[in-house]
């Protein structure tokens, strides 16, 4: 019986480990995109400035890849709870996701109305065509 204990102790300490080895290499992989985009997106020189436009076409991208997996994740979520396991990550994930995509979504709505104020917008838009 000891050893038995003792084997469920040690297999609880391993996933134990694992999950906080988990967090860690989130949270290094977090700041490193946090590095380049402070790097490359916001502290650019003018000569960079086609490395600016490649992240923000791929940040355009990611709002919408971002939406639809966290779509497709929380449906995997209620199918994991619907079936009696967990669905704890799955559901994380895709409010996280879902919540990225509405911040991205709501932030370019602002930027784009006070731009439009400012008189700094390119005119390319509906809401555009019917202010000026």
């Amino acid at each position: 019986m000891d050893k038995n204990q003792r084997e469920v102790r040690l297999r609880q300490e391993d996933a134990d480990l694992n999950r906080g080895l988990l967090w860690v290499v989130g949270a290094v992989l977090l700041e490193c995109l946090l590095m380049v985009v402070n790097r490359w997106y916001i502290n650019f020189y003018p000569a960079e400035i086609g490395v600016a436009e490649a992240i923000l076409n791929v940040m355009r991208v990611l709002r919408l890849g971002g939406g639809v997996v966290g779509i497709l994740a929380l449906v995997w979520a209620a199918l994991c709870f619907h079936r009696g396991g967990k669905a704890g990550w799955p559901a994380v994930v895709g409010l996280v996701l879902l919540a990225l995509a509405i911040r991205k979504i709501v932030s370019d709505r602002i930027h784009h109305r006070s731009d439009c104020s400012t008189g700094v917008c390119s005119g390319d838009c509906a809401h555009c065509h019917m202010q000026h």
